[in-house]
């Protein structure tokens, strides 16, 4: 059986949001996010302020660490809610 830290934050991401979490947590700064992701400046800008309240982070740095610490988590807690994983595969312990 898996452990899975659930941060209750992960129903609030969005699949937009998780390519910004991905690029953060490559160092890309918000216009480099915005560029690769094919964004405008300004949307890009609120969906990082939209992060920070989700991560509680205050910079766009400490976002992308976030990702690092939570990606492996929130993607076995999205394989867990899709019923890709049965109930009993994965223990998930709220956090946050």
């Amino acid at each position: 059986m898996t452990m899975v830290e659930y941060d209750p934050g992960y129903e609030r991401l969005t699949p937009a949001r998780v390519r910004v979490l991905a690029l953060l947590a490559r160092n890309y700064s918000v216009a480099q996010v915005a560029e690769a992701a094919g964004y405008t400046y300004g949307g890009t800008r609120s969906c990082v302020d939209d992060l920070k309240e989700i991560t509680g982070c205050e910079i766009a740095g400490e976002i992308g660490r976030w990702w690092q610490d939570h990606a492996a988590s929130w993607h076995q807690w999205c394989g867990q809610q899709a019923g890709l994983l049965p109930d009993d595969a994965v223990t998930v312990r709220i956090v946050g």
